[in-house]
């Protein structure tokens, strides 16, 4: 069940209160707990009514903004695995695309890696490596890529050895790339729920919602109402991704991937009858197994961490 709490202060002018005064307060009315439950913020109390704040950004914009860059993202990756899909131009330009846009990410979240290793829980140590070894295939692809590449590079540069050889390299890598992408993400997808799912559930709801209550009753009751609705929005994700996880697994047999993490296949699969956003799909499909494994696997390991009383 949500819980609630209110703190609060008063603000006293620096001349005499008279007994007409309005009193203003900061209280926080809080609605949550570790499964993502709805936190009401801090907001100010004048007569003993919350008052509206009229600064307060929406959340659709941020929001479908958010959504947008990661599904954008992952298409992006997913459509780097269906070489076919594309004339090899393209295919260069968007790797070169991630490569900027990984760039960005990590000088965003450079302050993350002063504390990697004061982390010694095991679900941080799985983290890490998943990290470490995404960071390394990364740049194997990359310089990969380059080296045997047929446009934009060709005859730029030399690199030892032939142009099959680094496609060979370059088929290895990708394929636990792909995996690893998805491991990745999925050390945050209980966040990334969090998230999405507060989110969508006043917009769900309806303009009301996303409106600051009138009172600490309205409130508690707003947030056990926004808790029930983030609550099947995490469990249609869950379908979702369920269903997306079914497909990848079936995809990981069909397409023979496991031959080619052990370097016996040398070309990627792609289904010449079915329309290119298919088989994108079917990859995606692939990382979305591997983001749902990691996943299951950061919650066995964050349950391991937690030390009984």
């Amino acid at each position: 069940m949500p819980t609630s709490s209110a703190s609060g202060h008063s603000k006293q002018s620096s001349s005499n209160v008279a007994a007409t005064a309005a009193v203003e307060e900061t209280i926080t009315a809080v609605s949550t707990d570790d499964q993502g439950k709805t936190t009401v913020e801090q907001v100010k109390v004048v007569e003993g009514k919350l008052e509206s704040n009229p600064k307060r950004s929406s959340v659709l914009k941020p929001l479908l903004t958010g959504m947008l860059v990661y599904a954008l993202l992952l298409l992006c990756f997913a459509h780097l695995f269906v070489v076919h899909a594309t004339p090899v131009v393209w295919h260069e330009i968007t790797g070169l695309t991630v490569l900027v846009v990984v760039i960005v990410h990590v000088m965003l979240l450079r302050s993350f890696f002063s504390f990697v290793g004061s982390q010694k829980a095991p679900v941080f140590i799985y983290r890490d490596i998943v990290l470490l070894l995404l960071a390394i295939f990364f740049m194997v692809s990359i310089i990969s890529g380059i080296a045997f590449s047929k446009v934009i590079f060709k005859n730029w540069l030399t690199f030892p050895g032939d142009r099959a050889m680094w496609r060979n390299v370059h088929a290895f890598a990708t394929s636990y790339l792909l995996l690893l992408i998805g491991m990745h993400l999925g050390c945050y997808l209980n966040k990334f729920y969090i998230w999405l799912s507060e989110g969508l559930a006043p917009l769900i709801l309806g303009k009301a919602y996303q409106q600051l209550p009138q009172d600490m009753a309205e409130a508690v009751k707003r947030a056990e109402t926004l808790s029930k609705a983030a609550k099947n929005v995490r469990l249609a994700l869950s379908v979702g991704l369920g269903l997306m996880a079914i497909n990848g697994l079936y995809q990981f047999f069909a397409t023979s991937f496991f031959y080619k993490l052990i370097n016996e296949r040398k070309f990627a699969f792609y289904d010449f009858d079915r329309l290119a956003i298919f088989n994108v799909i079917d990859q995606l499909s692939i990382m979305v197994l591997a983001m749902v494994i990691s996943a299951l696997i950061c919650r066995f390991l964050l349950q391991r961490s937690v030390k009984p009383e």
